[in-house]
């Protein structure tokens, strides 16, 4: 029987050691993986600031020779006009005529190729963007495709990247809680054998035992909490979104953000948006900073900045927000539970950030 156990004992103390082994292996790669991720955040951010430099300059370049070019035109449509009404010095006001009309022509091809070499799409009267095209939003709708775009994106892209870092700490730490429980399981495992641990090799074996099925239970539930896999159709909808949102097209920056929701849950960027998008798509005031919006509007509004919140996105801006809306709700509701989380959000906010005069 003694035989036996020792036995038994062994092959325990056998497995659990592998076990610990296969443990510290997949730590050693979660923790390479994490130290990537923050250099994948930290670039990913650099990045953002670079192409949010350069498509501001690409873009208002290309405003700038647009507005150059119309110039030009308009000089030598006056030009033409004068030389027809007026019928005198026609060779000079002919010349003036071909040459603006030359140098507009000039500045708008050299304007396609700036626009093809930074990445930009070029502005021209009749093109998506242009003044004959959008009449409504033109040119904020040009600078907001071309220069809010790619920086959004980029922005929710680290968002990824930083909750895949929190995630893998968090397998660190389930590793390391593993690891702890193996070492002890060996250690009792190996007392159990000793003449002062045989009188209660049993209950030391058995308790043993229990800690390495509890690592082991430890092991799985840390690698099925695995970090989400990067959605880059979830970063683009997120940046379509903002780029609506700035436009003021709230109910195509909705849809889109609902898409992008649904790709990614746990993009609080995009729950913080969406608050803005229901907010605004409701409110009667066409000018300034809306604060009027509907009832509904109100409580989807609220319930995404709770949602941005509970995932992380918490910034003095937010609770501001969400201390606003709260607020609104409560006095509309005449619930004073209401009132006072506002009153309580609020004072967080200001408390996070004392200088802001806003808050």
């Amino acid at each position: 029987m003694t035989d036996r156990f020792a036995r038994f004992v062994a092959v325990c103390t056998v497995l659990t050691t592998l076990a610990a082994a296969g443990v510290g292996y997949v730590s050693a790669r979660a923790a390479r993986d994490s130290g990537g991720d923050k250099v994948g955040a930290l670039q990913l951010s650099l990045d953002s600031l670079a192409r949010q430099i350069e498509a501001n300059r690409a873009a208002y370049l290309q405003l700038d020779r647009f507005t150059l070019a119309q110039k030009l035109r308009r000089e030598a449509m006056n030009a033409r006009s004068e030389r027809l009404l007026f019928q005198r010095d026609e060779r000079a006001l002919t010349l003036e005529e071909r040459r603006n009309e030359w140098l507009a022509d000039r500045i708008e091809r050299v304007s396609g190729q700036l626009a093809r070499a930074t990445g930009v799409s070029a502005l021209t009267l009749n093109g998506r963007d242009g003044p004959a095209t959008d009449k409504i939003a033109f040119p904020s709708r040009y600078l907001a495709r071309n220069t809010t775009l790619d920086e959004q994106r980029l922005l929710a892209l680290r968002d990824t990247t930083n909750e895949q870092e929190l995630s893998r700490s968090r397998r660190l730490s389930a590793y390391s809680v593993t690891l702890a429980l193996f070492a002890i399981a060996v250690f009792l495992f190996g007392f159990s054998l000793t003449p002062e641990g045989r009188i209660r090799g049993g209950l030391f074996a058995g308790t043993a035992g229990v800690l390495a099925i509890a690592g082991m239970l430890v092991t799985v539930g840390a690698g099925l909490r695995g970090p989400p896999d990067p959605p880059p159709q979830a970063a683009e909808a997120y940046a379509r979104g903002s780029v609506a949102i700035e436009v003021g097209d709230y109910r195509t920056a909705i849809r889109e953000l609902d898409r992008a929701i649904e790709l990614n849950p746990d993009l609080a960027r995009a729950w913080r948006a969406r608050s803005t998008a229901e907010f605004r798509a409701s409110s009667p005031q066409l000018t300034g900073y809306p604060s009027l919006t509907s009832p509904e509007a109100l409580r989807r509004s609220n319930a995404d900045l709770r949602k941005a919140l509970d995932l992380g996105g918490d910034t003095p801006d937010l609770r501001l927000s969400l201390g606003f809306g709260l607020f609104e709700e409560g006095l509309m509701e005449r619930d004073d539970d209401l009132l006072k989380e506002a009153v309580d959000v609020s004072r967080r906010a200001v408390a996070a950030n004392p200088l802001d005069p806003v808050a």
